[in-house]
C-alpha cells in the first residue's frame, strides 16, 4: 500500500492517508493538496533526513548540518515508514532536529520523512 501525505492550504492541517478508498480528501471546504517530498537539498538549510541504525533503533538527524530550530523556522515532525507501519515524533523550536525510533524484531525501514514549517516535506529512502 502506498502512503500519502496531504496538507490543507488554508489552515495547515496535515494528514497521513493510509487507506485509499478513492474518496477526495477535504478540509476547510476544499480538496487537500497531496505533498510531494523533496529528495535533494538546494537550500542553505539542509533538509534531507540522515539516519543510522544504532542499538536496535533508527536515529534520525535532519540535515548534514543541523537544521535551525527557531520559532519562525523549524522541523515540525519526523516520521519513519516501515514494512509494518509508521511512527511520528513531534519536535519543538529550540529542540535538536533529531529523533530515535525503535523497530520491532524483523521490521525493516522503508522511508524517513521530515516536515519543515517553511520548506515543506522531505524524504530519504532506506
Amino acid at each position: 500500500m502506498k502512503m500519502e501525505i496531504y496538507r490543507c492550504d488554508h489552515c495547515g492541517n496535515i494528514i497521513v492517508y493510509l487507506t485509499d478508498r478513492k474518496v477526495p480528501i477535504h478540509c476547510c471546504g476544499e480538496k487537500m493538496r497531496l505533498l510531494k517530498a523533496d529528495v535533494t537539498d538546494g537550500a542553505k538549510e539542509k533538509h534531507i533526513p540522515v539516519f543510522t541504525h544504532k542499538d536496535g533503533q533508527i536515529v534520525v538527524e535532519i540535515g548534514s548540518v543541523p537544521h535551525p530550530m527557531l520559532e519562525e523556522h523549524w522541523i515540525e515532525w519526523i516520521m519513519i515508514e516501515t514494512d509494518q507501519g509508521v511512527s511520528v515524533k513531534w519536535l519543538k523550536p529550540g529542540a535538536k532536529p533529531e529523533a530515535a525510533f525503535a523497530l520491532a524484531k524483523g521490521e525493516s525501514l522503508k522511508n524517513v520523512y521530515e516536515y519543515c514549517n517553511i520548506h515543506g516535506l522531505w524524504m530519504k529512502k532506506a
